[in-house]
């Protein structure tokens, strides 16, 4: 895969806790932000909030480790802390990655000419 195959991308963050409780945000990819590494098999994007009172974009990596995927972001108070991500493939080149816990949950759409 190279970054430019990568058509569309995009998350939904949902979130159970704390101030933003009960609420959901949607960021898109930053364009030319895709960086993909075979040798470290990680996919490497950024992605901005579609909220206009947003910060900055955020990085958003994914690593495959064997047959199982983990993600890591800045956003999160300790940024090199990976967490499991579970792929679901559709059979033309679209991905939903998934993870969530009881205080949030993240929906990963990536579309791939």
């Amino acid at each position: 895969m190279n970054p430019n195959s990568i058509d569309h991308a995009e998350i939904a963050w949902l979130y159970y806790v704390g101030e933003k409780k009960g609420k959901f945000e949607i960021y898109k990819l930053t364009q030319g932000s895709v960086i993909i590494d075979k040798e470290y098999s990680t996919i490497r994007m950024k992605f901005y909030s579609t909220d206009i009172n947003a910060d900055e974009p955020f990085e958003f990596i994914i690593k495959q480790k064997g047959s199982n995927y983990y993600y890591k972001t800045d956003t999160y108070d300790i940024p090199e802390e990976e967490y499991e991500i579970y792929p679901h493939k559709a059979d033309d080149g679209e991905i939903i990655f998934y993870t969530g816990d009881s205080e949030e949950e993240i929906y990963l759409h990536i579309a791939i000419e």
